[in-house]
């Protein structure tokens, strides 16, 4: 037999190892088996189902506008100079406030302040016409 059939026989052994002991499924914790490569396309749905749950946070550092028309879900690190409704003790100095928003609506705010060590919450309430308003900032 020649070398080139040796190979040839060995190739066709080799491929038919593979395919008989290919996992075609994600149950598997065997490292000894190859991943059957339609596992590629179960495994690119399930990234797409995750990233489409992650809600996008976005970061501000030093925030001088008005923290109550910050929209969006943010973290924002708030300059000294920002305005709207702050809580007292954050006056003039810069503090962290981390913003959620849900259905195009803010759900809550918590400020954590540097100068004042202290952490406030506040949430938004709905009138009857939809329209939000801010409650009182709470210390906790």
């Amino acid at each position: 037999m020649s070398l080139k059939e040796v190979l040839k026989q060995l190739g066709i052994k080799l491929i038919g190892w593979v395919k008989s002991n290919c996992v075609n499924n994600l149950l598997s914790d065997r490292a000894d088996l190859p991943l059957a490569a339609a596992q590629g396309k179960v495994i690119d749905e399930k990234i797409t189902a995750l990233n489409s749950n992650i809600t996008t946070w976005k970061l501000i550092n030093g925030y001088k506008g008005n923290i109550d028309n910050l929209y969006g879900t943010h973290i924002a690190i708030v300059a000294p100079s920002a305005t709207g409704t702050l809580p007292t003790s954050y006056t003039g100095n810069q503090f962290i406030l981390i913003s959620f928003q849900e259905e195009n609506f803010y759900g809550a705010q918590i400020a954590v302040g540097f100068a004042s060590n202290n952490i406030c919450v506040r949430n938004m309430s709905y009138s009857a016409s939809g329209k939000g308003v801010w409650n009182e900032w709470r210390h906790i």
